[in-house]
């Protein structure tokens, strides 16, 4: 049995930037069922939400004519970034370990000429106005939801990235009495694109777009053996340069833990928010996931809330986890 514990951080916790309401309660349920049933769960994998201020979902990426930041919950449309009433900004950088912002290659389908210009020494530069539209464009074309303005959340290395100390604690005392370790999935660091899921971004960019290098330390020396080799291969066939081959390996890496996810008897999965990152992980998961072994996927409802205006999000959620035969349960029915 696998425990999927998805962004379960102070921030989307009561006093936090992004608070969704009854997440306290959510994790006194979460930290009862781990205690009850610590030799019962194998294994535990956590996702960490992971940004930086100046991320396309964050107010201080955009400014209006007059310098006006968008406030928390602003929807940006291809309209609004076309016609200039949001206006992104030209100087956002890639950190000093990343010379790429995007891959043409992962991109691809089409990029516009428009989204690159050459400076005066010829190197090529990223036009963030025309990335905004082409992202948009591609958000809205996929009709999920546009490009929605969240309050700054779960910025690196800050209190509220952390997970709540009631889960931490489960976590850590499951793991002194069963030997096991947590395994940790960081997402959302790259500026250009957004992580509901904790498998794939929604534009995704770059092959390492839902990946933090740091994973790479956690895993086994035969699986490093494995992920040298193969971008060695990668780098020798493709010709890229070594960063890009790193961002490859990272990307096989979490590739490497949805497979141990499917050796799971039994995947249960919640935390917050429901309408969003349970709700598009528990997604990806279910799509690629072999249609007879549904049964073995569980989503536990009283230990994920909504975000407020969301509510219909995630009956459909739900609904749609049920029809494909997803078991949602309560931790109150679920046995393990």
């Amino acid at each position: 049995t696998t425990l999927l514990l998805i962004d379960c951080q102070k921030d989307f916790h009561p006093g936090g930037s992004l608070a969704v309401p009854n997440a306290d309660q959510d994790a006194e349920r979460i930290t009862q069922f781990i205690h009850q049933n610590a030799t019962s769960i194998h294994r535990i994998v956590a996702t960490m939400d992971s940004h930086h201020p100046l991320h396309i979902a964050h107010p201080s990426f955009w400014s209006d004519g007059q310098g006006n930041l968008p406030a928390p919950f602003t929807v940006i449309s291809m309209e609004d970034v076309v016609e200039g009433r949001w206006i992104p900004r030209e100087d956002v950088k890639p950190s000093a370990r990343e010379s790429l912002l995007i891959e043409d290659d992962i991109l691809g389908g089409g990029i516009p000429s428009e989204l690159y210009s050459t400076d005066e020494t010829g190197n090529r530069q990223l036009n963030m106005k025309q990335w905004c539209i082409e992202y948009t464009r591609r958000l809205e074309a996929k009709g999920k939801f546009s490009l929605m303005i969240w309050p700054e959340h779960c910025l690196v290395g800050t209190e509220g990235q952390t997970v709540v100390r009631t889960i931490c604690d489960a976590m850590m005392e499951w793991s002194r009495k069963t030997g096991g370790s947590v395994e940790w999935l960081n997402k959302g660091q790259n500026l250009l694109t957004e992580n509901y899921s904790a498998l794939c971004a929604e534009v995704p960019v770059t092959k390492g777009t839902s990946f933090n290098y740091e994973l790479l330390e956690s895993v086994s020396i035969y699986t490093i053996f494995v992920c040298v080799k193969m971008a060695v291969q990668f780098c020798w066939l493709r010709q890229y340069p070594l960063h890009v081959c790193c961002m490859y390996v990272a990307h096989e890496y979490i590739l490497y833990i949805i497979l141990k996810l499917k050796t799971s008897e039994k995947l249960i999965m919640c935390g917050q928010a429901l309408s969003h990152c349970v709700q598009y992980t528990v997604r990806d998961i279910a799509e690629h996931w072999p249609n007879e072994e549904m049964g073995k996927l569980v989503v536990l409802k009283d230990c994920a809330s909504t975000i407020p205006g969301f509510e219909d999000a995630s009956d459909k959620f739900l609904s749609d986890m049920v029809s494909v035969g997803v078991n949602v349960e309560t931790t109150e029915t679920l046995t393990l």
